[in-house]
């Protein structure tokens, strides 16, 4: 169990990098240009949604739900894939590929699609289990620039929990948590398959 934390810690340290990198300390402070990219595809990603899903999507910085992050299946706020269009889900795509390295989002995208394998193994068809129960909630405003307040962006679902804070163009990933289940794959074209 210790390795499984352990991995999942250093995995979470190098999710951050963007195409631009991360800060020579390893402090997961992402540079201003991909601060500044993140901003822009929040603010395409909001400007995307509808009057009602945005409400849902946009709250202020100072909402105590940006410090309340879990990795279980549960209700979270903000606007799930699932009741998103096509549009909208690009628009969230485009706003994790700013956030994260090619790496970083193929590992998101399949501890999402783990979710399917999930309900297989369980044999229950009308289960929980869905790819995508995963929401996005942006907090404060990241269309104002640089001299505006504080910003943040979270993605989650089950072992998933990605959290992004920007401050004078700098922005950070932490809390981040990365699970996966099951641990390889048992069986079906993916079968042997380690997500993690």
């Amino acid at each position: 169990m210790r390795f499984v934390f352990r991995t999942l810690l250093v995995l979470a340290a190098t999710l951050a990098v963007t195409p631009s990198g991360m800060a020579a300390d390893g402090d997961r402070d992402v540079d201003s240009a991909s601060a500044a990219r993140m901003a822009a595809a929040a603010t395409t990603f909001l400007r995307s949604l509808t009057p009602e899903l945005r409400a849902r999507a946009a709250l202020p910085f100072e909402d105590g739900a940006r410090q309340d992050w879990h990795y279980i299946p549960r209700e979270r706020l903000g606007v799930a894939f699932k009741v998103m269009d096509e549009t909208q889900r690009h628009a969230a795509q485009d706003l994790l590929r700013a956030a994260l390295s090619s790496t970083g989002v193929n590992k998101v995208e399949e501890i999402m699609a783990l979710e399917t394998v999930l309900r297989e193994i369980e044999k229950r068809p009308n289960s929980r289990r869905d790819p995508l129960a995963y929401s996005i909630v942006v907090f404060g405003d990241p269309s104002a620039g640089a001299a505006a307040a504080p910003w943040a962006w979270k993605l989650e679902g089950h072992h998933l929990a990605l959290n992004f804070t920007s401050v004078n163009q700098r922005a950070a990933v932490t809390p981040a948590f990365l699970g996966s289940s099951p641990a390889q794959i048992p069986h079906g074209d993916r079968a042997g398959q380690r997500v993690l």
